[in-house]
């Protein structure tokens, strides 16, 4: 059985077992709602509320760099945007409301046969990715962010580095895992 009564967001399920008892369950709700920090109720967050979003690069293929200088993307085919955050002309997410989000990069080395790439939040670096493999290689990274409303983000690649695209093969994506409250 699917037990969805703390939140249905971030597809986070519990199963619960016949063994299991409920201050285990209780306790799972509970680190759900701290997580949150400023959550004001445990109400059920629908999924038509939760502004994601998803691009790629280009849809033919296409690389860019090495750049003498970091270059922020621009990923200009956009197959989801709910909520509007994600800018196709500046390769800019902004958060259209305050929550914990998921973002996620993936990217396939061009051909300087380096891809270096760090995700940014309002210019400060949150997380980065590198392959030095070779031409065509891909690597990714996500994580969690706590954004606040209008808080910023994109995708710099860094100089001397290269990327390719070829049928959505370097992503920007992201989405609302619940949406917080307060300060």
């Amino acid at each position: 059985m699917i037990d969805i009564s703390c939140y249905n967001a971030f597809v986070l399920f519990t199963t619960v077992e016949p063994d299991w008892n409920r201050a285990k369950h209780y306790r799972q709700c509970l680190f759900i709602e701290q997580v949150g920090r400023a959550l004001t109720t445990p109400t059920m967050v629908k999924r038509s509320h939760l502004p994601p979003f998803a691009a790629s690069l280009v849809l033919q293929a296409q690389g860019q760099g090495p750049h003498d200088t970091d270059t922020r993307l621009v990923f200009e085919k956009v197959t989801t945007n709910n909520g509007n955050g994600y800018n196709a002309n500046t390769g800019i997410f902004s958060a259209p409301i305050k929550g914990l989000y998921y973002i996620h990069f993936t990217g396939l080395t061009g051909n300087s046969k380096s891809m270096h790439a760090a995700l940014m939040k309002n210019g400060e670096n949150m997380f980065a990715v590198q392959d030095t493999v070779g031409p065509h290689s891909s690597t990714s990274n996500g994580m969690t962010l706590i954004l606040e409303q209008d808080d910023r983000l994109w995708i710099t690649l860094l100089k001397n580095s290269s990327i390719f695209d070829q049928g959505r093969l370097s992503t920007f994506t992201g989405f609302l895992v619940f949406p917080m409250s307060g300060a």
